[in-house]
C-alpha cells in the first residue's frame, strides 16, 4: 500500500475504462486557469516522495510548461540529425528517451519520433547528484535558468526512483493497452475520482475526456502517474470548491 499514489490509483482508473486505441500525436495539456497557478506550478514546503516524483515526471514530459520558464529557442544543439523533429520540442526529455523510457529500444524506435538514441532505463537506481550532473553537461547542457538545482533533483529523482516498466501495461510493438479491468476502474472512479471530477457519464465521458487513453495510450500511462492531465480534467465549477481546500493545504504545507 505504501506505493499507491493517487496518481497511480488514477491510471489504474484510466486502465479499467480503455483496452485498445489508435495512436495520436504528442500534446501539451498544461494549460490552466489563475486558481490551478499552485497545483501546476508551485511546490510544497515539505514534499512527499511521491510528490517529487510527480513532479519530475512532469519536468521530463516538457521541463518548461512544467516550471512555467520560456520555451527554449531553436533545435536542441545535440538532436541528431537522424531525428524528423525540429525546433522547441527537441528540448522535451521524452522527445529522445520516450515515454516508455527505452528510448531506441522502445515505441520510438521507428516513427517521427524515432533519434536512435538509448533511453534511461539504464539509469534506474543511479545516484542521483550524478544524474543531474550529467544533465548540467554536454550533450543535454540544461542550464540553471532552465531548470535550477531543486528542480534537476526533481528530475535526477524521477529518473533514478520513479521509472517504472511500461511493458506491462502497453504493448511495445503494437502500441495498444494491454492492462485493465473495466469493473475495478469504474469502482474508482466512483469512490474516489468523481470527487472533483464529478460523477456523472457526461461529466466522466466529457470533462475527463475519456478517449484518451484509447488514442494516446503511449503517452497516458506516464502522464497520470506524474498528474500532468489531472488537474486539466476537473471541470471548471469544481475549482471554486477546490480552491479554499488549496489554500489550507497550502498553510498545512
Amino acid at each position: 500500500m505504501r506505493n499507491l499514489t493517487v496518481s497511480a490509483i488514477a491510471m489504474a482508473a484510466m486502465l479499467g475504462v480503455a483496452s485498445s486505441g489508435a495512436i495520436a500525436d504528442d500534446d501539451d495539456d498544461y494549460e490552466h486557469d489563475d486558481e490551478a497557478q499552485y497545483f501546476v506550478h508551485g511546490a510544497p514546503s515539505n514534499p512527499a516522495h511521491a510528490w517529487i516524483l510527480a513532479a519530475g515526471g512532469r519536468i521530463y514530459d516538457n521541463w518548461w510548461e512544467a516550471l512555467d520558464r520560456e520555451e527554449p529557442e531553436g533545435t536542441h544543439p545535440a538532436y541528431p540529425a537522424a531525428g524528423a523533429q525540429e525546433g522547441t520540442t527537441t528540448w522535451r526529455c521524452k522527445e529522445c528517451h520516450g515515454w516508455d523510457y527505452m528510448g531506441v529500444d522502445g515505441v520510438y524506435r521507428s516513427g517521427s519520433h524515432y533519434t536512435g538514441i538509448p533511453g534511461i532505463n539504464g539509469a534506474i537506481g543511479m545516484d542521483e547528484a550524478t544524474i543531474a550532473s550529467t544533465l548540467r553537461s554536454a550533450p543535454h547542457g540544461y542550464t540553471e535558468e532552465m531548470i535550477n538545482d531543486e528542480e534537476l533533483a526533481r528530475l535526477a529523482a524521477f529518473v533514478s526512483r520513479g521509472q517504472v516498466d511500461m511493458s506491462a501495461y502497453i504493448n511495445l510493438e503494437t502500441r495498444v493497452i494491454i492492462a485493465g479491468d473495466i469493473d475495478h476502474g469504474r469502482a474508482i472512479f466512483q469512490t474516489v475520482c468523481a470527487a472533483c471530477h464529478g460523477s456523472t457519464v457526461d461529466v466522466w465521458i466529457g470533462a475527463m475526456q475519456m478517449d484518451r487513453p484509447m488514442s494516446e495510450p503511449k503517452q497516458w500511462p506516464h502522464r497520470t502517474r506524474s498528474s500532468t492531465r489531472s488537474l486539466m480534467l476537473i471541470p471548471e465549477w469544481r475549482w471554486s470548491t477546490y480552491a479554499p481546500l488549496e489554500s489550507k493545504l497550502r498553510e498545512m504545507s
